[in-house]
C-alpha cells in the first residue's frame, strides 16, 4: 500500500506542475492581449483626439502608460523561471481599472458638434434612421 500512496503522491505533483505550467502559459497569452489592446486603445485615443474632451483624453493616455508599464513589468516578470504566483491578481484588478477607464471616457465622446453654439446660436440637428428623423436642438 505504501507504493500506491507513493505513485499517488508522485502524480499529484506532476499534476500540480502541470497545472502551474499552464497557469503560467495562460497569464503570458493574456498578457499578450493585454500589450496589444493597450496600443489599440492608445492608437484610438490618438486618433480622435480633437474629438475627445481634454479630461477624457488625459484618461486615455494616463492609462495606457499605466496598463503599458504593468504590461511589460509583467512580460519581464514571466520571463523567469519561477515567476510569482501572485501576479494574476494585480493584472486583474488593473485590466478591471483599464476597462473602467475605457468606458468612462470613450463615454463621454461626443458624436455631434455643436458649431453654432460657440456663437451663441441654437444648432439643429437631424438624423434620418429607418424612416425615424429625429431633431435635437
Amino acid at each position: 500500500m505504501s507504493g500506491a500512496t507513493n505513485n499517488d503522491a508522485v502524480s499529484e505533483t506532476q499534476l500540480k506542475e502541470l497545472l502551474l505550467h499552464e497557469e503560467r502559459k495562460s497569464e503570458r497569452y493574456a498578457n499578450y492581449a493585454r500589450l496589444l489592446l493597450t496600443f489599440l486603445y492608445f492608437a484610438v485615443g490618438l486618433g480622435i483626439r480633437q474629438e475627445l474632451p481634454a479630461h477624457s483624453f488625459n484618461a486615455i493616455i494616463s492609462a495606457s502608460l499605466i496598463n503599458l508599464i504593468y504590461g511589460i513589468f509583467v512580460f519581464f516578470k514571466l520571463k523567469d523561471p519561477n515567476p510569482p504566483s501572485w501576479i494574476k491578481y494585480p493584472s486583474v484588478s488593473i485590466d478591471i481599472l483599464l476597462l473602467s477607464i475605457v468606458i468612462y471616457s470613450f463615454g463621454t465622446f461626443r458624436t455631434f458638434k455643436a458649431v453654432g453654439q460657440e456663437q451663441g446660436q441654437p444648432q439643429i440637428t437631424t438624423v434620418n434612421c429607418k424612416n425615424i428623423t429625429v431633431m435635437v436642438a
